[in-house]
């Protein structure tokens, strides 16, 4: 499953999907619409390093927010994933080097993807910190998007005062 954060990804995802043998989604919604800063999207993850040992790790139109973090919080590390499954080993012992870890998913919390790299930390030990920052297992009303995403604590905003105050 892949969740491009751009057109020109969703161009390079719908491509790769064709060629691919097997089933395979890629997943576009709407208000993904901002610049893309032109950042590599060939692999199953792309790291931003920061210069600290946090991170918030991301997919789809919640990694447009988490650059807009990066901006205030710069010793932030963002890890934005390409490809959201299946997860890759690369990407679950790349997340075991940092101490703290904030998985920003816009979906529901109970069975998503951060639930799922979670639980591959654990299994290769991860002993730091892990916040899952998604939709808490309820309706979201009908709303303009930005709106949703701000109720759901999954804005820009949100992810600062998640990583500054360990939230």
């Amino acid at each position: 499953i892949y969740s491009p954060c751009y057109y020109g990804e969703l161009q390079y995802d719908i491509k790769l999907a064709a060629g691919l043998d097997g089933l395979c989604a890629v997943r576009y919604p709407r208000g993904c619409e901002k610049e893309d800063p032109g950042l590599d999207y060939t692999g199953d993850f792309t790291v931003l390093n920061g210069s600290g040992k946090k991170a918030i790790v991301t997919y789809g139109r919640l990694f447009s927010d988490a650059l807009e973090a990066k901006e205030q919080v710069p010793d932030i590390n963002i890890v934005k994933l390409n490809k959201i499954f299946p997860l890759s080993d690369k990407l679950v012992e790349t997340l075991k080097n940092y101490n703290e870890i904030h998985f920003f998913e816009e979906g529901i919390k109970s069975g998503g993807i951060g639930e799922l790299c979670a639980s591959a930390l654990l299994e290769k030990g991860y002993n730091g910190i892990y916040r899952i920052h998604a939709v808490d297992n309820k309706f979201v009303p009908t709303a303009t998007v930005t709106a949703a995403i701000k109720d759901c604590g999954l804005d820009t905003d949100s992810m600062i005062s998640a990583v500054k105050n360990n939230e």
